[in-house]
């Protein structure tokens, strides 16, 4: 039964949870993440919608994967190619 106002009207107390925002990768770790899906750097980086240069660039550790980008390479740790498919 839903709490209700005074008016009468029914109201929802669902919480949602916000994921915590994906830690930072070494260089290493997106590398060792691409060579367990036995990805080609451009292969990789069609997997994750971003550029071949980025890619080359987070394993160079010139750059650093956005927030969405580290997001999918986490899913990609956890179930390796199950999501590729």
């Amino acid at each position: 039964m839903w709490p209700v106002t005074k008016r009468g009207e029914a109201v929802n107390l669902r919480v949602t949870r916000i994921p915590s925002r994906p830690k930072e990768m070494s260089p290493q770790e997106i590398r060792r993440i691409r060579r367990a899906l036995k990805a080609s750097q451009p292969l990789f980086a069609t997997y994750l919608n971003v550029s071949t240069n980025a890619v080359r660039s987070w394993e160079q550790g010139t750059r650093r994967p956005r927030q969405a980008a580290l997001k999918l390479l986490v899913i990609a740790r956890k179930n390796d190619l199950d999501w590729v498919i």
